[in-house]
């Protein structure tokens, strides 16, 4: 998914923020947590997903699949 220099790919195409048009994004990874698994104390089971703040003017996007 990432590539040089803060730049993102998904599926073989180019992230760009949809409101400014920026190319480059800050990653981290983000738990997707569900109310049954956090009760049981083992939130780790929960999928996740990547989101990307663009550094230009820091909307967010989310993915919770990698290529």
């Amino acid at each position: 998914m990432p590539t040089e220099d803060g730049r993102f790919e998904v599926i073989g195409k180019k992230v760009s923020c949809s409101h400014c048009g920026g190319a480059r994004f800050a990653a981290k990874e983000i738990l997707l947590n569900t109310w049954l698994l956090s009760l049981l104390r083992i939130d780790w089971l929960d999928s996740s997903a990547t989101v990307l703040s663009c550094e230009k003017c820091g909307q967010l996007t989310w993915f919770t699949q990698d290529e």
